[in-house]
């Protein structure tokens, strides 16, 4: 498909193992770096995949065995029907985690979450203590609660997110690509910072079925903030 064929352009300067782990949410798309060292599980941010952390798995890879997954509902892991809270959604995604970790036979690892991955991290953290040996939490979204979310114009754009049934900025970016727009609005956005490889990487897992930016959806209005809950957080 599209998508996996985007994903190898991404991962083809590294020495992974990509499978595909059948849990019984649904299948987890996984890459792996060679096996015999302590390992470490990276998971991403919102509208993002497993590819995205590319420039950062050769140098964990010196001293980690490292994992990377795509979310359920992201890249190229199962799509799955949502319903329900931004509560509900990240306890899905804390449950879809500890049953890769089974699935994988992990014990305990290193955890690292970028943005929307780093709070679903900490609630992993704090439902699974007896797996996470260290937390690292970068840019993660949700640590202290965000007063922007009562902005006039980002609640008239939760409104019309809703109503759509899915996120504005993804639906702008698939309507682009639509008319081969897409490259040229990614460009525009990030100029040199984005390469060709990442361009056809974003276009493409934002053609696959939306899922877990239907989860996301009312994010912001449910879920409690991380801060008040770190001070609780037990590692072995």
């Amino acid at each position: 498909t599209r998508a996996t064929a985007a994903q190898a352009a991404m991962l083809q300067s590294l020495n992974v193992e990509c499978t595909l782990v059948q849990t019984p949410s649904g299948l987890i798309n996984q890459i792996r770096t060679p096996s015999g060292k302590p390992p470490l599980l990276l998971v991403h941010g919102w509208g993002g995949a497993l590819g995205f952390w590319r420039n950062n798995i050769a140098g964990l890879a010196e001293n980690y065995t490292v994992y990377a997954i795509d979310g359920l509902g992201w890249g190229l892991s199962s799509r799955p029907t949502f319903e329900g809270t931004g509560d509900e959604a990240v306890t899905f995604w804390v449950q879809a985690i500890e049953e890769w970790v089974e699935a994988v036979g992990l014990q305990a690892f290193t955890l690292v979450g970028h943005s929307l991955g780093g709070y679903i991290c900490g609630r992993y953290a704090l439902a699974h203590p007896e797996r996470v040996t260290r937390l690292v939490l970068a840019a993660a979204a949700g640590i202290v609660e965000d007063n922007r979310k009562e902005h006039p114009m980002l609640q008239a754009i939760a409104k019309v997110e809703k109503s759509m049934g899915s996120s504005l900025p993804l639906s702008v970016l698939r309507r682009c690509d639509a008319i081969g727009a897409g490259p040229w609005l990614l460009r525009r956005l990030y100029g040199e910072a984005v390469t060709p490889e990442e361009i056809e990487y974003i276009l493409a897992c934002a053609a696959l079925p939306q899922s877990g930016e239907v989860a996301t959806l009312g994010l912001n209005e449910h879920t409690a903030p991380l801060w008040g809950d770190l001070g609780k957080l037990e590692m072995p």
